[in-house]
């Protein structure tokens, strides 16, 4: 019985045992799509900006 316990834990660990580096392989995929998604952002924000910004420049006359 006790042998059985322990086969069982050793085989949940070989299931599982991935789990603890898997996070490693994603920060570089992570990093990657925070970096585009800021970018984006900072691109979407300073649109807006010139958009409301009514001193004659081009970007906001073509917008009308």
């Amino acid at each position: 019985m006790g042998r059985r316990i322990i086969l069982a834990f050793q085989r949940l660990g070989v299931v599982f045992g991935d789990i603890g580096t898997s996070p490693l392989y994603n920060f570089s995929v992570m990093y990657r799509f925070l970096l585009a998604l800021t970018l984006v952002l900072v691109y979407t924000i300073s649109s807006i900006y010139q958009i409301g910004n009514v001193d004659g420049n081009s970007f906001y006359q073509f917008y009308l």
